[in-house]
């Protein structure tokens, strides 16, 4: 009888995600294309936790987990997710970040627990502000100076490659052009 159980609530949790709207999906991957660019870039301590924390929020949202709790629950496992990171970032800027999500997921229970009938202003905003902060916890993840120093470093490899080939370049054309007139005067004597 267990095993019908999970198996049927294994089958909706597929269903549901089958069915999952379109934007949810768009919105879900746009986060961790965001942060694998940033890690690729920025390879920093506080990004790579800030991923592992959406990847364990999507986890939660498309298991089977998701199926048996209310929305108010939901945004208390979202909450301890980041506050759980918290303590383990090493900037203050990434701290306050993390913690300006777990404590926005707290103003979800809190709205969710209240007002779980109607739909109001935090819950039809909820993607556009979780955008926001994650946003925000990527530009605080990310040592800027570092980056911007690499990205001077590229700029200059590329400039002196550009200069080198012009210079190059230029050379053969005269030495063409000097082999040409020497032939030409050969020629004409």
């Amino acid at each position: 009888m267990e095993y019908l159980y999970l198996w049927e609530a294994l089958t909706r949790s597929l269903v549901r995600s089958l069915q999952a709207p379109i934007s949810e999906s768009v919105s879900n991957f746009g986060f961790i294309v965001a942060y694998l660019i940033a890690i690729k870039f920025a390879n920093t301590r506080q990004l790579r936790l800030s991923f592992l924390c959406l990847v364990a929020c999507l986890v939660v949202s498309s298991s089977v987990i998701y199926d048996e709790i209310n929305g108010w629950q939901l945004h208390l496992i979202y909450s301890i997710i980041y506050l759980f990171a918290v303590p383990l970032t090493d900037k203050l800027k990434t701290m306050l970040a993390l913690f300006s999500m777990a404590l926005f997921n707290g103003l979800m229970i809190w709205d969710a627990y209240n007002y779980a009938t109607t739909e109001t202003w935090l819950y039809g905003n909820y993607e556009c502000i979780t955008a926001c902060i994650h946003v925000a916890i990527i530009c605080t993840g990310v040592n800027w100076r570092n980056l911007i120093a690499k990205l001077d470093d590229s700029v200059s490899h590329i400039r002196y490659f550009i200069t080198n080939t012009s210079c190059f370049l230029h050379s053969g054309v005269l030495l063409r052009y000097n082999k040409e007139t020497e032939n030409s005067e050969k020629r004409s004597q």
